[in-house]
């Protein structure tokens, strides 16, 4: 109570049977304050955070599944937080920081391989990122729903004010939009579609971006690092390790690239990663099933070869090539028919059978 005297207040309580309370409280849910908002008063946002994310952080998830999570979970556990109140830039950056730790298994006071900065991680796919919301912007943008709540005359005192005393043109708000226009941008790349679609894995995905971005940790990379390792490729012991010695100029990936070409009824034309890409983006725009046949041979490949590359490294467990021919035919076919189980069923049985 403000504007009266203790007596004043003293009598007021003694009157209504109230409590007087004090800051900082709860109120549906958030903890207000009397003062500035600071990092004390998303405490509790910051330790479910931190609680979920030591959680899955003992589990084996790949890449792909920890980027769901932070998009699904994370941003579920900050979105009322964020459609609610304009939260500091100092929690902002700390909940940065613990989804970029996560990502990429950082742990505190060790030093972790960062494959992508968080910026770029942020970009769309059509930009070369994967899809993760930047949360400043998305703090934003998000609280532009009042906006949408006084535009649409939504039932409140307050809109109904807004309206009698300062509204005077409608209009209608896209969050979409104004998320658009308040992220960073950056170049579009051109095999977007052909890497993300409906029958790839997204940790296919995911690696293959990682792969055209040449942020995989290679031996070359490794070495520039300071690292000093013996720079020989695992799989062919013919050259040097490197994005594109393995994305295909290793003999070993070479000979299985065109053999999964040859069962699709293609010629062989493996040359680089890039180029691959590149040719299967005009292939793709035929928006056939065949064209998504080919392109997740090509990311399923690609994961594999990393896979088996790691496996003999780290588990000193090697495969062959028909083990990995046979994987990534039996994976691509159970993802096509899932995907086209109900319009192209028996064509694409009397293809991969053929």
């Amino acid at each position: 109570m403000g504007g009266v005297s203790e007596g004043v207040q003293h009598a007021i309580l003694e009157e209504t049977n109230f409590v007087q309370g004090e800051f900082p409280f709860r109120y549906l849910g958030v903890s207000l304050n009397e003062g500035r908002l600071n990092k004390e008063m998303f405490a509790d946002l910051l330790n479910k955070m931190q609680k979920a994310l030591h959680h899955w952080a003992n589990y084996k998830v790949s890449y792909a599944g920890k980027i769901s999570l932070i998009n699904t979970v994370i941003f579920g556990l900050e979105q009322f937080w964020c459609s609610t109140l304009l939260i500091p830039k100092g929690v902002l950056k700390l909940v940065t920081k613990f989804c970029r730790n996560f990502l990429w298994g950082t742990v505190e006071g060790q030093r972790k391989l960062i494959m992508k900065s968080w910026s770029s991680c942020c970009k769309p796919h059509i930009e070369g990122g994967f899809n993760i919301k930047e949360i400043l912007a998305w703090n934003k943008c998000i609280l532009c729903k009042w906006i949408w709540a006084i535009e649409t005359h939504a039932d409140s005192s307050w809109v109904i004010w807004n309206h009698t005393y300062n509204i005077k043109q409608g209009g209608k708000v896209q969050l979409s939009l104004i998320y658009e226009q308040l992220r960073d941008h950056d170049r579009k790349i051109s095999w977007e579609k052909t890497v993300w679609n409906r029958v790839a894995l997204p940790k296919h995905s995911v690696l293959v971006v990682l792969a055209m971005q040449h942020k995989l940790a290679t031996i070359d990379k490794l070495n520039y690092r300071g690292l000093h390792m013996v720079n020989r490729c695992i799989l062919c012991k013919a050259d040097n390790e490197s994005h594109q010695h393995l994305f295909f100029k290793c003999q070993f990936a070479t000979s299985i690239w065109n053999r999964l070409l040859k069962w699709m009824k293609l010629r062989g034309r493996t040359d680089s990663l890039k180029r691959e890409l590149h040719w299967l983006a005009g292939r793709r725009r035929r928006r056939h099933w065949k064209a998504q046949w080919i392109s997740s041979c090509l990311t399923a490949l690609a994961y594999s070869i990393w896979e088996e590359r790691n496996s003999r490294i780290f588990r000193d467990v090697e495969h062959n090539e028909d083990y990995i021919v046979r994987r990534v035919q039996y994976l691509v076919s159970i993802r096509l028919l899932y995907a086209y189980h109900s319009s192209y069923e028996d064509e694409i049985l009397d293809s991969i059978n053929s």
